[in-house]
């Protein structure tokens, strides 16, 4: 989804919104820098990242997180919860690697990761854990042939549940729109060359 249609469709959602608006860089392999513009919107419960990568006027979204912050009579029940997030997405599998649980200590994590291929990797496969770690929302997203998409989810309970992370990866969407801003930088270029030709 372009940045245009995901900033309008935000300020619908909810105008009390705190919005802030940066540019950053992705590091999508060894020697590939790519800008990147991330969109931040935050009000009292709900934070929202989205960062978008491509050719200058047509990025794309590559990474959505969203993170909820629950206190008081509003925190909800953690296998509720936990439900809740495999009904929306699917059956998550556990994203620690000391432990097959879903929870340890005070969260509950998850991965679930879909190849290239279109089926889901099992956590005891390679690709579970390169396309899982493959993301850092702040400096890279790693380029792997075998990631198509992941989604992590992270639940903080110390006692009570009292936040809820969930993140988007779409690796296809990044490869694509890696490629198209490369396209149009090598286009300019060329075209800086072809004026400067005497």
């Amino acid at each position: 989804m372009p940045l245009a249609e995901v900033d309008a469709f935000l300020r619908c959602r909810d105008p009390a919104y705190k919005w802030m608006r940066m540019q950053s860089t992705l590091t999508v392999g060894p020697g590939r820098l790519i800008p990147a513009k991330v969109l931040r919107a935050i009000n009292r419960q709900e934070d929202i990242v989205i960062r978008f990568v491509g050719a200058p006027g047509a990025e794309q979204a590559v990474y959505i997180e969203r993170s909820l912050n629950f206190g008081g009579p509003d925190q909800p029940d953690l296998a509720q919860l936990k439900q809740t997030v495999f009904n929306k997405y699917g059956p998550f599998q556990s994203a620690f690697r000391n432990t097959e649980a879903l929870e340890y200590g005070d969260q509950s994590r998850g991965s679930l990761v879909y190849l290239a291929s279109g089926e889901t990797a099992a956590r005891a496969g390679k690709a579970f854990w390169t396309c899982s770690n493959a993301s850092n929302v702040h400096e890279d997203m790693t380029l792997h042939s075998e990631c198509a998409l992941t989604v992590n989810y992270l639940i903080g309970f110390r006692g009570p549940v009292n936040s809820l992370t969930v993140a988007v990866y779409d690796f296809r969407v990044l490869a694509q729109a890696a490629e198209a801003y490369e396209a149009a930088q090598r286009e300019t270029g060329a075209a800086g060359a072809a004026d400067l030709d005497l």
